[in-house]
């Protein structure tokens, strides 16, 4: 996909970000996406409840039933991303609005996988920019029964020229 942004005034990216989120479909579900997140289930196990992963494999959940849940739900529209060059829910109708999704224990950050920030290579099996699904849900508590909630859910465009790389990330790459 080419760069909305490119050769755009710094002004007028929050209206061009608006746009993009406004064309893609799971902006108009984006409701329904939040009931799927907060239902989902592994067999008749709930997680956070009937089992407690770690965190990265909870992550792993939520993201992977996520996917599942709204192609299994819109199979003409999405599907669950399963190759290494497509993206974690895929678009059907048009790959430009397919999604990565990318979820932490952290209440409000997203710490995304480091290579995201480097430099594309030819190798590179998937395209970096586009839209992103970020889920952010509450760290288990010890002895305690309360099932973790869903704190944050944010839908977005990321140019892949605008991410940053930690300073561990830069020192291994330069």
């Amino acid at each position: 996909m080419k760069s909305p942004y490119e050769n755009k005034n710094v002004s007028e990216w929050k209206q061009i970000t608006e746009n993009l989120l406004a064309q893609n479909p799971i902006y108009e579900k984006r409701e329904e996406l939040v009931k799927i997140i907060f239902d989902s289930k592994i067999c008749a196990l709930q997680l956070g409840k009937d089992f407690i992963p770690s965190y990265s494999n909870l992550g792993f959940f939520i993201e992977n039933l996520t996917a599942l849940k709204l192609a299994e739900k819109y199979t003409t529209q999405w599907k669950h991303g399963k190759d290494k060059n497509e993206k974690d829910i895929v678009c059907l109708d048009n790959s430009d609005f397919s999604i990565e999704v990318k979820s932490s224990s952290s209440s409000k950050y997203i710490f995304g996988n480091r290579s995201y920030a480097q430099a594309e290579s030819k190798k590179a099996t998937k395209e970096k920019s586009g839209f992103y699904l970020a889920i952010n849900y509450e760290k288990f508590k010890k002895n305690n029964l309360e099932v973790p909630q869903i704190v944050l859910i944010r839908l977005g465009f990321v140019e892949h020229s605008g991410l940053a790389c930690a300073k561990i990330c830069k020192r291994t790459t330069s």
